[in-house]
């Protein structure tokens, strides 16, 4: 793949020919730990309306959400091909006949090429997962949204899960046992849960990486309006994950699961006038979340090639196996690296921060530093050859990537 992780859009290209969009339908479900079956208040990050992220009237039928989503973002997108989702509470907890008319409107319509169905692990018993199979048989591919969270059970146990992470395990390998392609498990964590310490949440992604899971959605830990962290969050007992952390921790977290999960979602955005904290994810923040990410991403493509290099990898060994591994060039037109621009990257002062025009002259701290002055000269120390410096500016190995403190992009 031509990415830094494998992208639900990338998957759709791949599966479908074409972007695919949600629509989000309310199928009234409630949950174990709501009903009082296992626990009663539900999770205490969760919202009244189940933390929907946009679905369609609850007051109208499924067929009624589906027909009216579709026929909105049709217009809006100009796409004719779609997912259905049942996101909010448990949409398989209840018996299966009724689950099965309530899927049954979800996929009503032709265009609808992907159900999607919001669970929990200890909800998905073998009887709904024939019922899972009948859509499949029909062509249709099947996700199963199930919501863990976290692997840590003290966790589990503090947000009010009332399930184990042995449920998921369990749940996952009946899934997959069988053997069905158009089923996919898609597993949702949160990053930033508490008492959780970073070394917590990546022993997270270390067991998930365990388990045959298709799908992965990410996202932090947000305290909205109503729910029980807010209370605690207001009396200082509960603090949230700021922006270059979670980057930090998110980058570290998808280098441990396994490059074939597709990674649907990498941060959540809070809902209009519903987001307490923390402000960088209220409603409309994605796109400038995922181009913070996506540079802190390519740096760390910088950082390694230059620690491979202090360890005597060879370029042309570095180049062929950035190449394998999809990683896109600085310039991000492409994922083919050639040992000359591994050579032009290491001999760029810009990496430790100094502008050299073509007169020869250095205007230092003028851009981010990546790379410490250290490790600069000591891998430029192992150049048989040195190259030249000065380089036109235009032709710079980091163009596009490095920017200054004026937020004007290096040239």
């Amino acid at each position: 793949m031509s990415s830094r992780y494998y992208t639900l859009k990338q998957y759709l290209q791949n599966r479908f020919g074409e972007k695919l969009h949600r629509v989000t339908l309310e199928g009234g479900f409630t949950c174990p730990n709501r009903d009082g079956t296992k626990a009663v208040g539900g999770c205490t990050f969760c919202t009244d309306d189940g933390s929907s992220s946009g679905a369609r009237n609850p007051a109208h039928t499924i067929s009624a959400q589906l027909a009216d989503g579709i026929e909105k973002q049709g217009k809006r997108f100009g796409i004719n091909q779609f997912i259905a989702y049942l996101q909010s509470f448990t949409n398989t907890y209840a018996d299966v006949d009724y689950l099965r008319t309530i899927y049954n409107q979800a996929v009503s319509d032709e265009r609808v090429k992907v159900l999607a169905i919001g669970s929990r692990p200890d909800c998905v018993p073998d009887e709904v997962i024939d019922l899972f199979e009948e859509y499949t048989a029909r062509g249709l591919e099947l996700w199963v949204d199930i919501g863990v969270q976290s692997s840590h059970n003290k966790t589990l146990d503090l947000i009010n899960r009332a399930h184990t992470y042995e449920d998921f395990i369990d749940a996952v390998k009946r899934i997959k046992a069988r053997k069905n392609s158009r089923l996919r498990v898609c597993t949702h964590v949160i990053l930033g849960l508490p008492e959780e310490t970073p070394e917590m949440m990546l022993k997270t992604a270390e067991r998930l990486a365990e388990q045959d899971i298709d799908d992965l959605k990410i996202h932090q830990l947000c305290i909205f309006k109503g729910t029980a962290m807010e209370i605690d969050y207001l009396n200082g007992d509960l603090s949230v994950i700021e922006r270059d952390e979670y980057i930090k921790i998110l980058a570290d977290f998808i280098a441990r699961i396994p490059e074939k999960v597709v990674i649907q979602r990498v941060m959540g955005e809070g809902k209009v006038g519903e987001l307490i904290a923390p402000e960088w994810t209220d409603h409309g923040m994605k796109q400038k979340f995922l181009h913070e990410f996506h540079k802190y991403l390519d740096e760390n493509v910088v950082r390694e090639i230059f620690q491979r290099r202090a360890n005597g990898e060879g370029k042309t060994k570095i180049a062929n196996d950035l190449t394998s591994r999809g990683i896109p060039t600085s310039k991000g037109r492409s994922a083919i690296w050639h040992p000359s621009a591994i050579q032009k990257l290491l001999a760029s002062d810009a990496v430790i921060g100094t502008l050299l025009n073509n007169k020869g002259e250095r205007f230092e701290n003028y851009y981010p530093v990546v790379i410490e002055p250290e490790l600069f000269q000591a891998v430029n120390a192992l150049r048989q050859q040195p190259a030249a410096v000065g380089l036109a500016i235009k032709s710079h190995p980091l163009t596009g990537l490095i920017k200054h403190d004026c937020g004007t992009t290096m040239r």
